[in-house]
């Protein structure tokens, strides 16, 4: 499952993928032991699975590209005009926290930290917002999770192209449930909304340009 991405717009979608595997393969393997069936029927249904992920990412045609940072090989995102790594920014902003709502606006989805912060749902690949899934399931499944860390990995796309995948990795909610990884656009630590008490909050254009000008 390592190089699927949720090209259905659904963010949630591969972890689904993820869960429905273990669950079929522990309800097996506790009645029929050392079968093989639990296996080959969880590999079927993420081979199915895969057919339509990779059909999605077969059709994207806006992709957007990031430099990466010199230090940790994370992208590199525009943030109060100059380039700044994405999985910093998030970790400074948004490490440990816990989500405690999911909410749409002007079309658009965000994660809503308990500090305040927004961060946008935005596709991995072109970092236009995330549509089309069930906004119900897809808050419960992520309230009260804490952002843990970030991570990278190279997606095979249909047709042999590979391509990296910035990926946010939630905590597990209790002891007999699983993490979450969603991945996203680095896109979306430029474009998270800040709380006021927040020192990382980027600072309007005109002050900034003040702030920088000499006397």
């Amino acid at each position: 499952m390592d190089n699927l991405t949720s090209t259905l717009h659904d963010p949630l979608g591969v972890q689904l993928a993820y869960d429905l595997r273990h669950t079929i393969s522990e309800e097996y393997w506790s009645r029929h032991g050392s079968s093989l069936f639990p296996g080959a029927l969880a590999q079927g249904i993420l081979r199915s699975l895969k057919g339509r992920l990779m059909y999605g990412v077969a059709g994207m045609t806006n992709q957007r590209t990031y430099p990466f940072c010199e230090h940790d090989h994370f992208p590199l995102v525009t943030i109060d005009e100059r380039s700044q790594c994405a999985a910093e920014y998030l970790d400074r902003c948004l490490g440990l926290k816990r989500v405690v709502d999911m909410v749409q606006r002007d079309k658009v989805t965000f994660y809503v930290f308990e500090d305040g912060h927004e961060l946008p749902l935005l596709c991995f690949c072109c970092a236009e917002p995330l549509t089309g899934f069930d906004l119900e399931e897809s808050r419960r499944r992520i309230r009260g999770r804490r952002l843990e860390q970030m991570s990278m990995a190279q997606v095979a796309l249909d047709g042999g192209d590979d391509r990296p995948q910035f990926r946010l990795e939630f905590s597990k909610r209790g002891l007999f449930s699983h993490a979450l990884v969603i991945p996203l656009s680095p896109e979306v630590a430029a474009r998270m909304r800040h709380p006021d008490t927040c020192p990382h909050k980027p600072q309007p254009r005109s002050l900034a340009r003040r702030r920088g000008k000499k006397p």
